[in-house]
């Protein structure tokens, strides 16, 4: 329906879950809607456990599946981890059918964004 109204992209809230995303697309791909509209995952490179934790719990459409939050729970640098979760994420994006590209979001950690593109190999 927003495509027939002249939208041209569809920009989800942060999602870290890989296989939603794979279960969303395949749909969005079998009704033809990625002919139609771009795809855009929101992610972003997280900064603590905390971090994760609230997201889950306070903001809404955030879907951080708890194995994330473990894995930031358990590292040593949090910052890094957070970077390292968000490039491989986006990395296993890049491999799914209908996805147009990603939304990097950072709240309070914008000097993450630069080392998480990098890292992830998209372009600019």
């Amino acid at each position: 329906e927003k495509a027939s109204f002249g939208a041209r992209f569809i920009q989800t809230q942060f999602c870290y879950d890989v296989e939603l995303v794979k279960k969303y697309m395949q749909r969005i791909v079998e009704t033809g809607l990625s002919e139609k509209l771009y795809f855009i995952i929101g992610i972003g490179p997280l900064r603590s456990d905390k971090s994760a934790k609230w997201m889950r719990d306070k903001l809404f459409g955030t879907v951080m599946p708890d194995s994330i939050v473990t894995r930031m729970e358990s590292a040593r640098d949090q910052i890094q981890e957070g970077i390292n979760i968000c490039a491989e994420l986006i990395e296993s994006f890049q491999e799914i059918e209908g996805v147009h590209g990603a939304h990097l979001m950072a709240p309070r950690n914008l000097s993450a964004i630069p080392e998480t593109v990098k890292r992830s190999g998209i372009s600019i």
